[in-house]
C-alpha cells in the first residue's frame, strides 16, 4: 500500500510540474511576441528612414546632372567628343541614383514584411496545454469548454460525452472533505462538494401547489448555478457518479436533488454513505454503493413543505404584532400554541368552594380503616 501511495504523489506532483511549466511556456511566449512587435516597429522605422534618405540623395543627384548637361551642349561645336563623354556620364549618374532609391525602398519593404510576419507568427504562439493524469483531475472541463448552453441553443447534456475509463465522479456536501476523500480514493476519482443544498422552493413565492396534492416547485439556488455547473461537466467525463452527501434526511434530499440535475449527463448514479472520513471506512462505502432511498427524501420533503406553509402563513402576523423579520416555524408555532391555551385555561378557571369527608371506621372485625366520602345520596 505504500508504494501506490507513493506512486500516486508522483503523478502528481508531475502533473502540477507540467501545469507550471505550461504556464511559464505561455507567459514566455506572450513576452517574445511583445518583443519581436517592437523589434518590427524600430525597424520599419529605420527602413522608412533609409527610404527618405535615398530619395533625397536621388534629388542632389538629379540636380547635378542639369549643370552638366548644359555645359557640354555649349562645348558642342569645339569638343564633340568630349560632350558625348559629358552627357554619358551624366545619364549614368541619374540612373545610379534612380536604382539606389529602389532598392533601398524595396529591401525596407522587405525587411518590414518579415519583421511583421515573425511578430504575428510569435504572438499568436499558442500556450502550451497543461498536460493532465488521472491523479489529479481528468473530470475537469476543456480549456474551451463554456458551463453554459452553446450560442445556436444546442445544450451540452445533447451533446456525445467524452468518458475517461475507469472514472468516478464523487459528490460530497463539504469542500474539506472532499479534499480529504480525494486523498483516500486517488487516481480515477473526482470529488466535487455541493456546498449543501443545490435547489429549494423558490424564495418570493409559496412554491407549493396546495390545490395539487402540495405539490413542492422546486428550483436551483442563485449561488449554486456555477457548482451545479462544474459537477455537470465533470459528470459527462465519469463512467459513474456516487452520490455521498451526509447519511441523514437532509443529505438524502441534497443527493436527490443532484441526481435529478445529472441523470442527462449521466444516468449510472448510485448513492454511497460515509458515517466517518476513515480511508477504511470511505472505500468500503465506495465498494458498496445503494440506490437512493425515496423515503427519506420524502421524509424531508414533507418537513420543508411545512416549514413553508407554516411560515408563509404565520410569519406575516409576527411581523403585526411583534416585529418585523421574525419568522414563525413549524416547531415553535405549535409550541406557543399549547402555551396559549394552557394559559387560556387558567386565566378562564372559576373557583368554586367544595369539601373533602375522611372518616376512620371500625368494624366487628379488626383492624380499622379510613373511608373517604364519594358521593352524596346515590
Amino acid at each position: 500500500m505504500a508504494t501506490k501511495k507513493k506512486n500516486s504523489e508522483t503523478e502528481s506532483t508531475g502533473a502540477e510540474g507540467t501545469s507550471t511549466d505550461g504556464q511559464d511556456a505561455s507567459v514566455e511566449a506572450k513576452d517574445a511576441g511583445k518583443a519581436a512587435g517592437k523589434e518590427a516597429v524600430k525597424t520599419a522605422k529605420g527602413a522608412k528612414a533609409a527610404a527618405a534618405k535615398a530619395k533625397a540623395t536621388s534629388k542632389a543627384a538629379a540636380k547635378a546632372t542639369k549643370p552638366a548637361s548644359k555645359s557640354a551642349k555649349a562645348g558642342a561645336g569645339t569638343a564633340g567628343v568630349e560632350d558625348g563623354a559629358g552627357a554619358e556620364d551624366a545619364d549614368g549618374v541619374k540612373k545610379a541614383a534612380k536604382g539606389a532609391a529602389k532598392k533601398t525602398k524595396a529591401a525596407a519593404g522587405k525587411t518590414a514584411t518579415k519583421a511583421g510576419a515573425k511578430t504575428v507568427a510569435k504572438a499568436t504562439v499558442k500556450p502550451a496545454r497543461k498536460k493532465r493524469s488521472l491523479a489529479q483531475d481528468d473530470l475537469a472541463p476543456d480549456e474551451d469548454e463554456e458551463y453554459e448552453d452553446s450560442e445556436d441553443g444546442e445544450d451540452a447534456d445533447d451533446k456525445p460525452r467524452k468518458v475517461v475509463p475507469g472514472s468516478a465522479l464523487v459528490v460530497v456536501e463539504s469542500p474539506a472533505k472532499a479534499k480529504t476523500i480525494k486523498k483516500y480514493l486517488g487516481a480515477g476519482y473526482t470529488v466535487k462538494a455541493s456546498v449543501g443544498h443545490v435547489k429549494d422552493l423558490p424564495r418570493k413565492t409559496m412554491g407549493i401547489d396546495i390545490e395539487n396534492d402540495f405539490t413542492p416547485e422546486y428550483e436551483v439556488i442563485d449561488g449554486k448555478k456555477k457548482v451545479l455547473a462544474e459537477i455537470k461537466s465533470a459528470a459527462r467525463r465519469a463512467e459513474r457518479v456516487l452520490l455521498a452527501p451526509d447519511p441523514d434526511r437532509e443529505g438524502e434530499a441534497i443527493a436527490w436533488h443532484i441526481a435529478d440535475e445529472l441523470r442527462r449527463s449521466n444516468p449510472n448514479i448510485q448513492r454511497v454513505l460515509f458515517n466517518e472520513i476513515t480511508k477504511k471506512a470511505v472505500n468500503d462505502a465506495i465498494a458498496r454503493p445503494l440506490e437512493l432511498d425515496v423515503k427519506k427524501y420524502e421524509s424531508q420533503q414533507a418537513r420543508r413543505i411545512l416549514d413553508r406553509l407554516v411560515g408563509y402563513e404565520i410569519s406575516p402576523v409576527l411581523w403585526t404584532k411583534v416585529k418585523r423579520g421574525l419568522s414563525a416555524g413549524r416547531v415553535q408555532s405549535v409550541a406557543v400554541r399549547l402555551v396559549a391555551e394552557r394559559e387560556a385555561e387558567i386565566k378562564a378557571f372559576v373557583p368554586v368552594e367544595y369539601w373533602t369527608i375522611d372518616t376512620t371506621v371500625e368494624g366487628s372485625v379488626p383492624p380499622p380503616f379510613t373511608a373517604k366520602v364519594m358521593r352524596l345520596d346515590g
